[in-house]
């Protein structure tokens, strides 16, 4: 039997860890693309965390007060 590893989603290149920091810094006024290229994933990719239609587990927290 595996273990299920904390923050970690088969074949996905980021981690929650990546995937909240991302939410926030869009929040933020960082440009999609930029942090596209940065993290190594598509703009279209970065615009589906923002608006939280992907990655829902890597959520399960505050986000409320995140993008302050």
């Amino acid at each position: 039997m595996i273990a299920k590893l904390e923050g970690y989603h088969g074949n996905a290149r980021l981690t929650d860890e990546q995937v909240r920091e991302i939410y926030i810094r869009t929040h933020r006024g960082e440009m999609n693309t930029k942090l596209a290229y940065e993290f190594g994933i598509t703009q279209g990719h970065v615009s589906n965390i923002a608006r939280r239609k992907t990655r829902k587990n890597a959520m399960a927290w505050d986000w409320n007060g995140a993008g302050q």
